[in-house]
């Protein structure tokens, strides 16, 4: 069986219709059923196609300042209860197809609620199908012909009778049922005339001619030869069923909440077949990161087994004494690599002291640094004690931390003595 049907009623708690798999009007398969049971719909995703007559169609105009649908109902009501056409309670749908500031052109079908909800709570309550959509077949007959541009003429047979249109662009214009007698059968004399009442009526009204006339059986086109009209026979099967999920949603009669609801599930699943994708993406990326894990480890086990080896093969050849000396000869040597040579030391004093005459000079080690001692003289008079002071510091500084300096004057000797320490600076 079919997990999707569309169907039409028959009578009581029969339908027929199409089962399908794939999207319409092109599924990739289907299978016609003359009948169908509530057993057989149950649980069944069904999309069902109203025929009743109980119905009024018009293209109407209003003016309102403001677009609101509270407005366009109260107006549409209005409108509908003045012709006086239905007797019961009913629902109203419609489509704007024109606006001109505020005149609004639109297209309305008023519907008796009896049989809509009589359906529509049979297949939800007693057959428990999943209600996809409802429409009006009219319009399902108009959206098959979605190609042509220009008002034409379209008739299509029921047991009941016939449906006849007048179309464009996969809209109806205009619909009315005309009755037939189930044993006589079509009274072909009458429905020609009735075609061309409707005829003048659209010439009336909209100064058009209706040339063109669609047909999808050969019986109608064979009893309306020489009509005057353009027989154009569209030989498809199951029109109605195919193309009626497409009609417009605004002719959609399924009521409000049951489209929200739907809209809803319908994300909702679109939603889980994602997290179904990215769990699969993650468990792909899971196994991936574990191979590749596991490939480390066992490099990071291999390196350690060769490290473990040759710390012990180190150990097995070298005794504790002398790793331990090895060790005191490394520090040794690396604080003679940071402390720069004697002869560097000298050399750089000595471009230092350039300009002045050394007394002595003491360089030792102290705590791992150089610690200097030196005096010297300078000739020069009591004035220039504060400038070479400040020089001579100066240019000490660049390669020593100085700790004391004195500096004095002889008067008699007119010279510039001076004593400094410190140490050497890394």
């Amino acid at each position: 069986m079919y997990k999707y049907y569309i169907v039409k009623p028959l009578k009581e708690d029969l339908f027929e219709g199409l089962g399908i798999e794939g999207k319409p009007p092109h599924p990739r398969k289907f299978e016609y059923f003359p009948l169908l049971t509530p057993e057989e719909l149950r649980g069944k995703r069904v999309f069902l196609i109203l025929k009743t007559q109980q119905f009024f169609y018009e293209s109407y105009g209003l003016n309102i300042p403001v677009y609101s649908e509270d407005i366009v109902r109260l107006r549409l009501t209005d409108r509908v209860n003045t012709a006086g056409y239905l007797t019961g309670t009913f629902s109203l749908y419609w489509k704007i197809l024109k606006r001109e500031g505020n005149f609004y052109e639109l297209l309305y079908l008023a519907l008796e609620n009896n049989e809509l909800l009589r359906l529509k709570n049979y297949l939800k309550g007693i057959a428990k199908s999943r209600l996809e959509g409802i429409t009006f077949l009219p319009f399902a007959l108009a959206r098959v012909l979605e190609e042509v541009k220009e008002e034409a003429l379209l008739i299509h047979q029921e047991k009941e009778g016939l449906w006849i249109l007048i179309f464009k662009e996969r809209l109806p214009l205009y619909i009315e049922f005309f009755q037939m007698d189930e044993f006589l059968g079509i009274n072909f004399e009458e429905l020609k005339g009735r075609l061309f009442f409707l005829k003048n009526l659209f010439y009336r009204d909209y100064g058009k001619e209706l040339n063109k006339l669609f047909l999808f059986t050969k019986d109608l086109k064979e009893g309306l030869e020489n009509s005057g009209f353009e027989l154009i026979l569209k030989e498809i099967e199951y029109p109605e069923f195919l193309f009626a999920p497409l009609v417009d949603t605004s002719f959609n009669l399924l009521p409000e909440e049951d489209r929200a609801l739907k809209e809803v599930m319908e994300k909702n699943h679109k939603i889980s077949y994602a997290i179904i994708l990215l769990s699969l993406i993650f468990l792909l990326l899971g196994i991936s990161l574990k191979k590749i894990n596991s490939g480390i480890e066992k490099e990071i086990l291999r390196k350690e087994a060769i490290i473990t080896e040759s710390i012990n093969r180190f150990l097995s050849e070298y005794p504790e004494y002398k790793i331990r000396n090895f060790r005191i000869y490394l520090e040794e040597r690396e604080k003679l690599i940071k402390n720069p040579a004697p002869e560097e030391v000298l050399l750089k004093i000595v471009k230092a002291c350039e300009p002045v005459k050394l007394n002595s000079i003491q360089v030792k080690t102290v705590n791992n640094t150089y610690q200097i001692n030196f005096s010297g003289e300078k000739s020069g008079n009591p004035e220039e004690i504060a400038l070479f002071s400040h020089e001579f510091i100066k240019s000490l500084s660049s390669f020593m931390e100085i700790q004391k300096n004195r500096f004095d004057y002889s008067q008699e000797k007119n010279i510039i003595t001076f004593d400094i320490s410190g140490i050497l600076k890394p």
